[in-house]
């Protein structure tokens, strides 16, 4: 769906200047041909106020005559909710969610022991009437070489969003700024350096660009993790669906399944490949 809406190049489209971010987005996808039961988008996304321009002459948010209808919904998606999931699942239903609240489709273990000792605690407590009956399937996923990489190439220690107060012809600014990662090499995220975001806009609401900063800190302010590892292979789980890794707080976000085919990844019958039985996944932690 992602590859549609790369290539819809928007024309004659609305003003969404004063929406609320739910309905901004929904009006938006259906204006689109995306009906109604397709789309997921949070309640929390209703509290969330696109800034007004103005002049009606100069909307804020109105897409960009030949921009593409991804572009607009990348752009929401940048200032007002980054840390948020916005993906298509893989029944097309767009959704917009906290990531907090996004279906785990998975979860992987290090250990056969661990998994065992947590399927026997989770049976013994739907037999005492607590919780649903566990299936066995859930708990045979398992993490092996898992690796892990610090994503330094995507941290930002200062983050400037700038807009413009039309009745003083001045800019607003809002900035963060984390001094700790430039000059502590004790510091979790020490990185010795400036790294800078500057996301110019011409919202003239200083309580909007706040938001806005507040939620790029959020998402772009802390040095993430990149795992991959080698697990047994399962024909639901799809790239950007969400895993967990057992005893590890945070989940991620799938970025890849390899699943090329090679020695010990497949069964074999007749000399040919027949079934995938092995892949590498490859994911990136994200933000609650």
């Amino acid at each position: 769906m992602w590859v549609r809406l790369e290539h819809y190049v928007l024309t004659d489209e609305d003003v969404y200047d004063g929406l609320d971010l739910k309905t901004a987005v929904s009006t938006f996808l259906q204006r689109l041909g995306i009906p109604s039961d397709k789309i997921d988008i949070d309640d929390e996304a209703s509290s969330i106020m696109l800034p007004k321009s103005r002049s009606s002459q100069d909307p804020l948010f109105r897409p960009r005559l030949g921009a593409t209808a991804a572009e607009f919904l990348r752009d929401l998606h940048h200032k007002f909710c980054s840390d948020w999931i916005m993906r298509f699942r893989g029944d097309g239903t767009f959704e917009l969610k906290p990531a907090d609240s996004s279906t785990i489709a998975r979860t992987y273990y290090l250990s056969h022991e661990t998994a065992e000792q947590l399927y026997q605690q989770a049976l013994e407590d739907y037999q005492a009437g607590l919780g649903e009956e566990p299936d066995l399937e859930d708990y045979s996923y398992f993490a092996s070489n898992l690796t892990v990489e610090l994503l330094h190439d995507k941290f930002y220690n200062e983050i400037w969003v700038i807009g413009s107060d039309s009745a003083t012809n001045r800019p607003l600014i809002s900035f963060w700024m984390d001094y700790q990662s430039q000059i502590d090499r004790d510091y979790l995220y020490f990185v010795g350096e400036r790294r800078i975001m500057i996301v110019e806009t011409r919202i003239g609401n200083q309580d909007a660009l706040n938001w806005i900063c507040q939620q790029l800190a959020s998402f772009y302010g802390k040095v993430r993790r990149r795992i991959s590892f080698r697990t047994k292979f399962d024909p639901a789980l799809w790239p950007g669906d969400f895993i967990q890794i057992y005893g590890y707080a945070n989940i991620f976000r799938v970025e890849n399944i390899d699943t090329r085919i090679e020695p010990g990844t497949v069964t074999m019958r007749g000399g040919e490949p027949t079934d995938i039985v092995e892949c590498q996944i490859t994911a990136i932690e994200w933000p609650t």
